[in-house]
């Protein structure tokens, strides 16, 4: 295991109240060396917050023109499927996004309808994930392939 999170490069961006230098934290005293954590914060803001960090990372990821073809997010099991999807469409068609997907400690997430937190939770991000599918279509920057392509660079 500590040679696999070694081999790994790690981004953390500012997400809500959770900083990036409090992930960066609770990473190196579970063993990820400080080489492979970068921070990438972004702005906090009011609405389109998962898709806000997506476009930081993609920027951050521009900016250092870097060639990514894969990227893994932790987060909440239930925005896995939004935060996926809005990384996707932040960071394009050209590079797979995969989720590792952990459980809200506040209730037990196999009777999460027996908490108020849990029906809640399931309840919100159902509608978000619904309302991202369905009508959030971010304008501004290209994802990273549209970008490198129109720059002329061969290095994505």
């Amino acid at each position: 295991m500590q040679q696999l999170i070694a081999s790994m490069r790690m981004f953390l961006w500012l997400r809500g109240g959770f900083s990036a230098s409090v992930g960066a934290d609770l990473l190196k005293k579970a063993g990820v060396p400080d080489e492979s954590l970068q921070m990438v914060p972004s702005r906090t803001i009011d609405r389109d917050r998962t898709y806000s960090s997506a476009v930081a990372l993609r920027d951050w990821i521009q900016e250092h023109r870097l060639s990514v073809q894969r990227i893994n997010l932790v987060t909440e099991n239930t925005h896995a499927r939004r935060t996926c999807l809005l990384f996707q469409k932040a960071l394009g068609k050209d590079v797979q996004v995969g989720i590792i997907a952990v459980p809200n400690p506040d209730y037990n997430n196999e009777r999460w309808w027996w908490y108020s937190e849990g029906v809640k939770d399931v309840g919100s991000e159902t509608l978000a994930y619904m309302y991202a599918r369905l009508f959030f279509h971010p304008s501004g920057s290209p994802p990273i392939q549209q970008a490198a392509a129109s720059r002329g660079d061969s290095k994505q």
